[in-house]
């Protein structure tokens, strides 16, 4: 992933780097589903646990690997703007699973997400690219 992240930056196109984030959520989506249990431990049960703690140092690790992309063309980059975002993403797949979703019904609901998603960080990439 991080070399077609690269290719994508370089490239400056904001669509490219959408390319990129939706392959990387249909892996996410792909791996939540080979080890379904495992994320329905990590993602819905670990609440007040250290392993909670392991998922928000994923998270933030995640919003500084952003950040440091994004900030790339020496423009400013809001971390904790961009640790919302992530961490509203990583969200709706704590839901997918809280509800039991088939992969099927969780591709429908990723699919609109992306969507509305998409459009927000088309325009941030406008403005910060």
């Amino acid at each position: 992933m991080r070399q077609l992240y690269m290719e994508a930056q370089t490239s400056g196109s904001p669509e490219k780097i959408m390319e990129v984030i939706a392959k990387e959520e249909e892996l996410y989506l792909n791996l939540m589903f080979q080890y379904y249990d495992q994320c329905v431990l990590f993602f819905c049960r670990s609440d007040g646990s250290s392993i909670q703690k392991q998922l928000d140092l994923l998270m933030e690790e995640k919003a500084r690997q952003t950040v440091a992309f994004l900030s790339r063309r020496k423009k400013e980059v809001d971390f904790d703007g961009i640790e919302f975002i992530l961490s509203e993403q990583f969200h709706y797949y704590r839901k997918i699973l809280e509800k039991g979703y088939s992969k099927e019904k969780a591709l429908s609901c990723t699919k609109t997400v992306e969507t509305f998603m998409k459009a927000g960080w088309k325009e941030l990439f406008h403005r910060i690219l």
